[in-house]
């Protein structure tokens, strides 16, 4: 519905003057003034400044979904909301105006260069997203209000930095908080969703709640217990996933910062609340570029099952046209040039004697050619490859003839709309009746599609694997079949001790200790993990300088699409500050009764 209602604006937008023009704009600034004032209620340093303020993606959201033309609704409304403040007409209208440009600023920015509302699609344009929406633009808006406010006196100009940082924290994580979710909320279709998933979705919404809830103190490390549960809503839902994600951490942990606020020491409430924003903002990112990631990932694995399809279906097609063909020569031939088109593979031969090349149709294809336009010889053959190969595949052609030797080689053609390709050249020798060698013949495939779908394969491996390695709290690595450690991250080497080229190849059991019996418990945790699915268990772990710690150990078994086990992987964070705490409130415990017992003893004489 909301999608046919934005498709209809966009297609036949309205006269300013119009009701459905008029109502948007009286909605949008009723939503806008609401949502202002629970911003405010917020402002720690300043009446005016907030770093909670989801305005600002919400006059984004609606620029990228609207259009700029509903821009009025949004200055008045942002006025309304200033001037309900101490600041004053002249301050409200100059905060007003700032608020306004801001988002036309980021507007264009995304739209122009960072793909509009595809700004989530892919790695590049969310990292665009979030340099020129949440960091560049919003200081606009940060510098505007909080130099008039200095200006009219209405603040301090000592205060000046303290005001500023606030706003433009607010603004940045508006723009990453609210735009991605009102973006894909938008387009959405929960219906398609099955009810297993709808169940996980919501437990991993409830999970990352009372997280958010409980460890809401900044001076909490347990809060960064939600990085891992949003990565894996990033991993498993998408964009939406990771914005529903954020937007409950912002929602439960800037309340439950204040539930907590009695016990914050006074003049830091500023500070803390600054504090979550700025782990709200960097948690944002990076499940905006885990999203991302993802979604290019699944992009691209559904563009090669789709191709493989489509070539089944032609190979299909062709194979039942050339069904019932009287002559066989005729068939084979023509299920030839159907192959090479689908295949975009070429062939030709070369008569030495007679200077004369055979051109087949697809080979023409490959290199933009005619046979209206082409010699016989050999140097018309060689005439489209690059000036820095022609003289080697010369060379490996006159071997051939000499030799007898084929050879392979890749080499790149120039066509007439001057736009280099590649192709992967297989040459064999032609041989006439006397057994002499003749002329050469050879086929010729396009591999440039190819190398430009592998360059980004392994660039979108390479940011996945960097992602991995950059994580410094846990202890990721992968195993082979027989508990080999098979890859090492940054945190592994933190927790554990060693480097990856130390550990790479040996076996995981020698982070047990000796009375769990390494090798037995090891093998039993992976065969669990390969019956189950994945295992989870707390024990003892060794580092490499030998001492002990206390982990919580993760194990999940991979599979190959065919079902085979093709390994694990394998997630260790370090409880050993968790661990003591038990131990000594164990141990404090066993004390007191122990004292209740000796003093009831000495009551009882």
């Amino acid at each position: 519905m909301i999608s046919k209602f934005l498709e209809n604006w966009k297609e036949n937008p309205p006269s300013h003057l119009s009701v459905r023009y008029l109502s948007i704009c009286v909605l949008i600034a009723i939503v806008y003034f609401v949502c202002g004032k629970l911003g405010l209620s917020f402002a720690v340093v300043h009446p005016s400044a907030t770093p909670v303020w989801p305005d600002s993606g919400l006059m984004l959201a609606a620029f990228l979904l609207l259009g700029v033309r509903v821009w009025p609704a949004f200055l008045i409304s942002a006025f309304l909301v200033n001037l309900a403040t101490p600041a004053g007409i002249v301050n409200s209208l100059v905060i007003a105006a700032g608020n306004t440009a801001e988002v036309l600023l980021a507007a264009y920015l995304v739209t122009t260069y960072a793909g509009g509302l595809g700004f989530h699609s892919r790695p590049r344009l969310t990292f665009r997203f979030i340099l020129l929406a949440a960091l560049a633009s919003t200081v606009v808006s940060a510098s505007a209000g909080t130099t008039i406010l200095s200006l009219t006196g209405s603040a301090h100009w000592a205060a000046y930095g303290r005001i500023w940082l606030a706003w433009w924290l607010g603004d940045a994580v508006s723009d990453l908080v609210v735009v991605p979710l009102v973006v894909v909320l938008v387009a959405a279709s929960p219906s398609s969703w099955r009810p297993g998933r709808i169940i996980e979705f919501l437990l991993m919404a409830i999970t990352l709640s009372l997280v958010a809830w409980t460890f809401s103190d900044p001076s909490e490390p347990l809060r960064f217990l939600c990085i891992p549960i949003i990565v894996r809503a990033a991993f498993r839902f998408g964009t939406t996933g990771a914005a529903v994600s954020v937007l409950l951490l912002a929602a439960f942990m800037i309340p439950g910062l204040l539930a907590v606020e009695t016990s914050l020491l006074p003049g830091t409430r500023y500070s803390a609340l600054l504090d979550v924003m700025w782990f709200v903002a960097v948690v944002s990112a990076l499940a905006l570029m885990v999203a991302a990631v993802v979604a290019e990932r699944t992009r691209i694995d559904e563009d090669l099952r789709r191709a493989r399809d489509e070539l089944a279906g032609r190979v299909a097609d062709v194979t039942k046209e050339l069904a019932g063909t009287e002559v066989r020569l005729q068939v084979r031939e023509t299920l030839l040039a159907r192959a090479e088109t689908v295949a975009r593979t070429g062939s030709f031969e070369w008569n030495a004697a007679s200077d004369h090349v055979i051109w087949s149709d697809e080979l023409l294809n490959i290199h933009g050619r005619s046979r209206e336009d082409i010699g016989d010889g050999i140097d018309e053959l060689l005439a489209a490859v690059h000036r820095e190969d022609r003289e080697f595949v010369r060379a490996l052609m006159r071997r051939t003839l000499a030799e007898g030797r084929p050879f392979r080689v890749l080499e790149r053609i120039v066509g007439r709309d001057g736009k280099s390709r590649v192709l992967d050249c297989v040459g064999e020798p032609l041989y006439d009746a006397t057994g002499t060698v003749s002329g050469v013949c050879g086929v010729c495939r396009d591999i440039s599609d190819e190398q430009e779908f592998e360059k980004k394969l392994a660039e979108s491996r390479d940011r996945f694997r960097m992602l991995i390695e950059g994580v410094k709290d846990y202890a990721i690595y992968l195993l082979d079949v027989d508990g080999n450690i098979a890859s090492w991250n940054e945190g592994a080497e933190r927790i554990m001790g060693y480097r990856a080229e130390e550990i790479i190849g040996r076996q995981v059991s020698l982070f047990y200790p000796e009375e769990a019996v390494p090798g037995a418990h090891a093998d039993e945790l992976l065969r669990t993990a390969g019956i189950d699915g994945s295992v989870e268990e707390e024990g003892w772990r060794i580092r490499k300088d030998g001492t002990r710690f206390w982990a919580d150990v993760v194990i999940t078994a991979l599979r190959e699409p065919d079902g085979g086990l093709r390994g694990f992987a394998k997630i260790t964070r370090d409880l050993s500050e968790r661990k003591a705490s038990e131990t000594a409130l164990s141990e404090l415990s066993g004390r007191f009764l122990e004292v209740q017992y000796e003093e009831r003893r000495r009551i009882a004489r």
